[in-house]
C-alpha cells in the first residue's frame, strides 16, 4: 500500500500510479540430483488504481523458470 502523502504532496499521480497492490507467488523446486536443481515460479499481481479515470491497472501474471548446476 502506497502512503497517501505521496499523492497528496504531488510526488505521484493517482491517475498514473497504483495506490496499492497484492501479489501471490507459488514456487516449485525439483532437485534432479546433488548437482542439478530446476525451479518453476508463478506470480500474480493485482493493482489498486494506476489506470486513467480511476480504474485498476490490469492484472499481471508471470511464469519464470530456472535451471541451476552445482549450487
Amino acid at each position: 500500500d502506497i502512503d497517501d502523502a505521496a499523492f497528496d504532496e504531488g510526488f505521484a499521480s493517482a491517475n498514473n500510479a497504483a495506490t496499492g497492490m497484492q501479489s501471490l507467488t507459488v514456487a516449485s523446486n525439483w532437485y534432479l540430483n546433488a548437482w542439478v536443481k530446476l525451479q518453476l515460479d508463478y506470480e500474480r499481481t493485482t493493482f489498486d488504481g494506476g489506470a486513467p479515470e480511476g480504474e485498476d491497472r490490469p492484472t499481471e501474471n508471470l511464469v519464470g523458470g530456472r535451471a541451476q548446476i552445482l549450487f
